[in-house]
């Protein structure tokens, strides 16, 4: 059997059998890329599910729940500050740390001197001025120690002579430098009660 087409419908089925085949080229095209992003979607959402699973285990881990509270507690931001009854204890405490500071690192404490705190605010400043004669050396490694120390403390006036004068004898007292600075640090607030 064979069926005659009409001019107007021969070119139809022709405009069809070219979208047909325009469209088959179209999916052999376009179908690696599209299947490999639905698998990455797929394999996005079990990695994502996983994922949730060891978080949930890591919350049951004692183990891992200890050394969270101890970096937490270790992270204590009040750590920073000096704790004491008294801005005159704090500023004792300092004085304290800070020769045995000097002494470790090979200078010389020449003079301490604390000085009261001219108003009190909810962060209290402690400071201390000092005197040192070191090595440059010793300088260097005095106010590294300052530095990366806890509580934070924080340096002001930093003024630095040399002693030439009597180089020997000033090499004899632990360096040829005359340093003068204050050093500052901050007290906790008291808990009201």
């Amino acid at each position: 059997m064979k069926v005659a087409l009409q001019p107007r419908q021969h070119v139809l089925a022709s405009y069809g059998i070219l979208a047909l085949a325009l469209v088959s080229a179209l999916l052999v095209v376009l179908g690696p890329p599209i299947r490999g992003r639905l698998e990455f979607f797929d394999e996005l959402g079990s990695l994502r599910t996983t994922y949730g699973k060891s978080l949930a285990a890591l919350a049951r881990s004692e183990a891992v729940s200890t050394v969270f509270d101890e970096r937490r507690a270790a992270s204590d931001p009040t750590a920073q500050l000096f704790h004491a009854a008294t801005p005159a204890l704090a500023g004792a405490e300092l004085q304290n740390q800070l020769n045995s500071l000097i002494t470790a690192e090979g200078g010389m404490l020449l003079s301490s001197a604390f000085r009261e705190p001219a108003e009190t605010q909810p962060l209290t400043a402690i400071a201390v001025t000092i005197r040192v004669r070191c090595s440059v050396a010793s300088l260097l490694k005095i106010l590294h120690g300052l530095e990366n120390r806890s509580p934070v403390l924080f340096i002001e006036n930093l003024s630095i002579q040399s002693n030439q004068r009597n180089s020997s004898a000033a090499r004899d007292l632990g360096g040829n430098l005359d340093v003068d600075l204050d050093v500052l640090g901050f007290l906790d607030p008291p808990v009201a009660p």
